[in-house]
Parts: structure tokens; sequence; C-alpha cells
């Protein structure tokens, strides 16, 4: 392609585009060559600023010689020029916001030294021996925070070495034994006081004894074995002397409408467990059926 004065071109070297106006055609037999003004140079990659200059343009044609020629010439032209590529605006890294402390935050770290120097005061008069209302707390609070996991590291080690009790289970464990040592003796009371009064035994003890079997009888509160006990020895309830003396008036007092009573309300529930157990006699179960009980 030939160009004349005026055009403007767009000339590709390479790595560069040449953009300017030819200014000058040197006419030749073989291959014609232009000067070419240039008002910008671009990098295929990105673009730059430069300032004008002029520079020979190779001929499309020319041959390997006459194009080294040109391009060493460029090459010289372009050492030149500077350069100066616009810097890449970098994005700001964010801030990160500063963390604001509440007034209730300052007040805790503040109190913190005073409560470490307050736990170090009751742990100095817990080993010299001191017991008082803030020492009970001291311990309840250690023991507390031991089991939740909330004592730190330092405490823990502190009270280990001075055996502090972490857990109180003998004292519970020795109550638990008073109640059940105290229920045997109960127990074991009442069943020598039912053996001395089979043999025939009669002191205070011994009637204190009658008088509390009784009185449990009349409210209701006598057990099953018990009074199967008694009964088993015609031990005197009330005026009825033998079993079947009280079964008989029981029913008695059943058939005048007394309901209220608990003495007549155990002797129900036994005639009925009984002829559930089939333990109960033919003549009972009819006696039962004519009160309106079965």
């Amino acid at each position: 392609m030939k160009y004349k004065v005026g055009d403007k071109v767009k000339y590709d070297s390479g790595d560069w585009w040449f953009c300017g106006t030819v200014s000058a055609v040197f006419e030749n037999s073989l291959n014609p060559f232009y000067r070419l003004s240039v008002d910008r140079m671009e990098k295929k990659s990105c673009k730059f600023s430069i300032t004008q200059f002029e520079f020979e343009l190779d001929a499309v044609n020319e041959d390997e010689s006459e194009k080294d020629k040109r391009t060493q010439a460029v090459e010289g032209k372009r050492q030149q020029v500077k350069l100066e590529p616009k810097a890449e605006k970098l994005p700001e890294k964010k801030k990160k916001p500063e963390k604001v402390e509440t007034l209730q935050e300052l007040k805790q770290e503040a109190a913190k030294p005073k409560i470490r120097k307050a736990w170090e005061k009751n742990l100095e008069l817990y080993q010299k021996g001191k017991r008082n209302y803030a020492i009970y707390n001291w311990i309840t609070n250690n023991r507390k925070h031991y089991k939740s996991g909330k004592l730190s590291e330092e405490k823990r080690e502190k009270l280990k070495g001075i055996n502090f009790p972490f857990e109180l289970t003998r004292k519970k464990d020795e109550r638990k034994q008073k109640t059940e040592t105290s229920k045997r003796k109960r127990g074991n009371e009442w069943e020598t006081n039912f053996e001395a009064y089979q043999k025939g035994e009669r002191n205070d003890i011994i009637s204190s004894w009658i008088a509390e079997n009784k009185k449990e009888f009349k409210n209701g509160k006598l057990t099953e074995a018990k009074y199967e006990k008694l009964l088993g020895i015609n031990f005197p309830f009330d005026v009825w002397q033998s079993k079947d003396d009280n079964w008989e008036n029981l029913l008695e007092e059943w058939k005048k409408g007394e309901r209220r009573s608990k003495a007549v309300q155990q002797w129900k529930q036994r005639s009925l467990n009984q002829y559930a157990e089939g333990k109960l006699s033919v003549d009972r179960i009819i006696k039962l059926r004519e009160a309106g009980i079965l």
C-alpha cells in the first residue's frame, strides 16, 4: 500500500503500534519509504503517553537489509523516548474498626484485680483455720466453679496443694446411714417389744408399745405386716379380743353406715384383698355380698 503526505497511519512494529501522520514520501524505483510524524505510541498490552517525534517508516515490501536498518533506527529513537506508564491505583485496604470498650467492660476489667486479691486473702484465712460467712461463701463458690469447669488452672492447683475438699459426699453418706440406722432401730425395737409381749412381759415400755399400736390401728396408720402379726397373737386392738369378733364387729359397723372410720376402711380393703387371693372363707364372702361390698 502506498501512502501520501497527510495520511493517518497506524504502523505495527511488532510489540508496538505507532500512530501518526505521513510527513514525507521518498520515492524509490524498488520500494518507496515514508517519514512518519508520530502522535502517540501504544504497546499492544497497554497504553503509554509519549511526546511527539518523527521517524521514517519502512515500506511494506522492502528487502531484509533495508528492514534491519530501519528497525535499528526506530529502536534508537525509541530508547530516547521516556515512557511513563500510568500507575494503577490499588484499592485501599479497609481498616478494621477499633473495638470500643463499653463502660461495663471497663468496670469488669478494673474489678478483676480486686477479686483476685480477695480470693487470695480468703485462701490465706482458710489455711489459718478461720471460718465465717465470707469464708463459707468462698468455699461454696470454689466448689461450684470446680464442678462447672470454670475454676482456673492456677486456682485449682493452689486448692489442690492445701487438700481443699472440692466435693462433700461423706456428710451425705453419714446422714443417709444415720437415717437408715434409725429406721432399723425403730423396726428392731418394735420386734423386740412384740417378742416380749408374746412372752407375757408387762412393764412401762410394753404398755407404751401396746398403746402406740392401738393408736396407729385406730388412725389407720398401722402397717399391714404389723397388723397381721398382731392378729396372729390376738392383740386387743379394741374391746374385741379375737380376730373373728373383730371382723364381725367391723362388718356390723359397715352395715350401720359407718364409712369415715379408717379401721372400717382397712377392714374392707383387707377383706377384698383376701377375696381376690382366694383366702376368704365362703361364709364371709356371703356376708360381704349381703352387705353390698362384693
